[in-house]
């Protein structure tokens, strides 16, 4: 990441192996709400919230975009984040996150022209595995990223919040729509993604 995520990276080192052992028994949005409180009281505890979402941000960020674009908008998304931690009042902190994450991402699309290039964070385990199987591999990685980019934006922001690791609620909640109107779009998404990749399917060969 640029300098400004790095600095709050290296921060969360330090704090967050104070948090693992005791963290590991709470649920995901109760442990969200005591790191924010902890945020809230003094910025430094921020970095444990970092430390926590960085990846995921940054794995959706490069699902959009190129790989320099991704990593200045991860930084850009938590540093809007920490200048506005008292505006965090919905039940979730992903949601939350993931809204303003969504927001950037569009923000930094429109300004530019549209990225082609495939998702380089999916990485394929080389391991023992023939080169035939590897090509493969990548050739449906690739089409699943090119069918996924040819939906509708509503669509594919929904399917790929959803690929994030969001819940249907904080989706909806990230989409700023009912969650009825969030699953509808989910369905008919992953209705079309069935369809454009029908043949890499088990029955379809």
């Amino acid at each position: 990441m640029v300098s400004a995520g790095l600095c709050i990276w290296r921060m969360s080192v330090r704090i967050g192996q104070d948090h693992r052992e005791r963290d590991s028994y709470l649920d995901p949005d109760t442990l969200d709400a005591e790191l924010l409180t902890a945020a809230l009281h003094d910025r430094a505890n921020f970095a444990v919230l970092y430390h926590r979402y960085v990846a995921q941000v940054y794995a959706y960020c490069r699902r959009r975009l190129d790989e320099p674009d991704a990593e200045d908008i991860t930084s850009h998304i938590f540093l809007q984040a920490l200048s506005k931690l008292e505006s965090c009042r919905g039940p979730s902190f992903r949601a939350w996150l993931f809204t303003i994450a969504h927001n950037a991402v569009i923000d930094r699309q429109r300004s530019k022209k549209p990225s082609v290039s495939i998702d380089e964070t999916l990485e394929i385990a080389s391991g023992e595995r023939s080169p035939e199987d590897q090509a493969l591999d990548t050739d449906r990685r690739q089409r699943l990223e090119s069918a996924i980019r040819a939906l509708p934006p509503d669509q594919r922001a929904a399917v790929e919040l959803r690929l994030a690791g969001l819940t249907g609620v904080e989706c909806a909640q990230a989409l700023g729509k009912s969650p009825d109107a969030t699953r509808m779009l989910q369905h008919r998404a992953f209705g079309t993604l069935r369809t454009a990749l029908a043949d890499l399917s088990p029955a379809g060969r």
